[in-house]
C-alpha cells in the first residue's frame, strides 16, 4: 500500500467528521437558534402588553390570553415560525414545498401545535404556571408586570374540583407564594403573592414594621435608602436584607409604620406579609386590623424563579430571564452601585439567623 493511499484513508474519517459537525450546525441554526431570535422579537414587537390592549376589543382580548398563558404563546409562535422558515428556505433553494413531503406541513403542524396546547394545559394544571404581579406590595425584589413561575405540586398535588391535596405539606417559612384572595376592588377573588412569615401555631407580632415570631424578632439589616418611581406609585422608605429560615430576602420598610398587635395562626393555615410593608395588604391589615391567614387550601403554589420581568411600559424585560429569588434589586434608569454594595455587606456578616421554634401544630 503506498503512502499517499494510507494519507487518504486516514484523512476520511475526519473529512466525515468535519461534514458531520458542520450539518449539525447548520440544522442547529436553522431549527433552534434563528427561530429562537425571531420569537423573542415578534414577542417583543408584535405581541400586545396589557396596556396596549386597554382600548378594549379584540386586541385586549388577545393581551389578555397572551399575559396569563405565555407558554402557550411562546411554544404557538416558535412553531409557527419554524415552519415559515423551513417553507420559505425550501422555495428559496428551488426544491419546492409539497405537502407530502413537507415536514411542517399543515396537519402535521395542526396536530403539533394541539398537542403542545394540550401539554401546556396539564403542565399549568398540575406542575407549573405562571402569574403576573399586578401590584407593588412585593417590591422590591418583584415588581409590577413580573411573570413568575409558581409550582403548583410544592405543597401536595391539587386536582380539579377537589378542596384538598394529595400529600398537603405546609409553606415554610421565607416561601413566597400564591394564592387566591379577596380581590382589593371588591370583585371577587384574584390572585396574589405573598411571602410566608408564620405557620400554623406560631405567634406573630409587629413592630414598627418588623416581625417577631414565637419571640423571635427576624433578624434585619439596613441597606440605606430605597426609591422607586415605577407607573405613578413612587416607593420612598428604608431598604433592607431581612434573614428567615435561613434565607435571605429584601423588604422595604416606611416611617410611621403601624404596629400589629398580635395574632395566633390557626391550624390549616399561614400568615402572609409583602415585602413593602408600608402599602402590603396582607394578614396584618385583614379581617379590619384583626389579623387573618390564608387558608392553606387557597394556595395556588410556591414561586421559585422570575420566568421573565416586566418593564413599566407593559412588555417583557429579556434582561431578567428564569432569574432566582433572593436579594436581586432591579430598577431600570437607577444607580444602584451603593445598596447594592449594602447589601454585600449585610451578606458578609448577616445577624443569627435561628429558626422560631417549630410549631406544635400540623394542618
Amino acid at each position: 500500500m503506498s503512502a499517499p493511499q494510507m494519507v487518504r484513508r486516514h484523512s476520511l474519517p475526519r473529512r466525515e467528521t468535519i461534514t458531520w459537525v458542520v450539518g449539525r450546525g447548520r440544522q442547529f441554526l436553522w431549527s433552534l437558534l434563528l427561530p429562537g431570535a425571531l420569537t423573542a422579537l415578534e414577542l417583543r414587537y408584535l405581541i400586545p402588553s396589557r396596556m396596549a390592549g386597554a382600548s378594549g376589543g379584540v386586541v385586549q382580548t388577545f393581551a389578555r390570553f397572551s399575559s396569563e398563558n405565555p407558554l402557550v404563546i411562546v411554544l404557538a409562535l416558535f412553531i409557527a415560525t419554524s415552519s415559515a422558515i423551513h417553507y420559505w428556505r425550501e422555495w428559496f433553494y428551488g426544491r419546492g414545498v409539497s405537502s407530502s413531503s413537507s415536514p411542517w406541513s399543515r396537519s402535521r403542524f395542526a396536530t403539533v401545535l394541539s398537542l403542545i396546547v394540550v401539554l401546556a394545559l396539564v403542565l399549568r394544571t398540575f406542575v407549573a404556571e405562571t402569574y403576573r404581579v399586578t401590584s407593588a406590595s412585593m417590591l422590591p425584589g418583584l415588581g409590577v408586570g413580573d411573570r413568575l413561575l409558581v409550582a403548583k405540586s410544592a405543597y401536595g398535588l391539587k386536582l380539579p374540583g377537589v378542596a384538598h391535596r394529595i400529600g398537603e405539606n405546609v409553606p415554610k417559612r421565607g416561601d413566597v407564594i400564591v394564592f387566591m384572595g379577596d380581590n382589593p376592588s371588591g370583585n371577587g377573588k384574584i390572585a396574589l403573592v405573598k411571602r410566608v412569615m408564620g405557620v400554623p401555631g406560631d405567634i406573630v407580632v409587629f413592630s414598627s414594621g418588623q416581625g417577631v415570631i414565637n419571640g423571635w424578632p427576624v433578624p434585619v439589616c439596613d441597606a440605606g435608602p430605597y426609591v422607586n418611581f415605577a407607573r405613578r406609585l413612587t416607593v420612598r422608605g428604608r431598604l433592607t436584607v431581612e434573614f428567615l429560615d435561613n434565607q435571605a430576602y429584601l423588604a422595604v420598610h416606611t416611617v410611621g409604620e403601624k404596629g400589629f398587635m398580635q395574632y395566633t395562626v390557626p391550624r390549616g393555615e399561614v400568615f402572609v406579609v409583602g415585602d413593602d410593608r408600608g402599602v402590603s395588604s396582607d394578614s396584618r391589615v385583614w379581617n379590619e386590623g384583626r389579623g387573618a391567614g390564608v387558608p392553606i387550601s387557597d394556595i395556588l403554589g410556591r414561586v421559585t424563579r422570575v420566568l421573565v420581568g416586566g418593564r413599566p411600559d407593559g412588555r417583557l424585560d429579556f434582561s431578567r430571564v428564569f432569574t432566582p429569588l433572593g436579594v436581586n434589586l432591579n430598577q431600570p434608569g437607577v444607580d444602584l452601585t451603593k445598596s447594592k454594595e449594602w447589601i454585600s455587606d449585610c451578606l458578609k456578616d448577616p445577624p443569627a439567623s435561628v429558626p422560631p421554634a417549630k410549631s406544635a401544630l400540623t394542618l
